[in-house]
C-alpha cells in the first residue's frame, strides 16, 4: 500500500468556502490547478510531492481553501459527503 501526502478532507469552515472573496485571480488559479493536480493524485493512486514544498505562499488557509476546491470537484462529479474524517 502507497503512503499519499494528503491533506485533510474535512468539513468547510466559513473561511474556506468561497476562494474568491479575497484571493487575486493568480493565486486562485494555481489553487485550482494544485486541487485538480491532487484530486488526479488520488484517482490514479499516485504519490506526489507535499504542496508545503511549493514555497511560504502554501499556508494553512490555502490549504483549506484546496481542500474545499476538491470538495467541490468531487461532488461536481457526483461524489457525495457520507461523513466526516476525524482522526490522528
Amino acid at each position: 500500500m502507497k503512503n499519499l501526502d494528503l491533506p485533510f478532507m474535512g468539513c468547510l469552515t466559513e473561511r474556506n468556502q468561497d476562494m474568491s472573496t479575497t484571493m487575486p485571480s493568480g493565486e486562485i488559479a494555481q489553487e485550482e490547478r494544485s486541487a485538480r493536480r491532487l484530486l488526479s493524485a488520488i484517482d490514479d493512486q499516485q504519490q506526489i510531492a507535499p504542496f508545503s514544498e511549493q514555497g511560504p505562499q502554501f499556508d494553512i488557509d490555502a490549504a483549506y481553501r484546496i481542500t474545499a476546491e476538491i470538495r467541490r470537484l468531487r461532488e461536481a462529479r457526483g461524489e457525495r459527503v457520507l461523513g466526516r474524517k476525524i482522526g490522528f
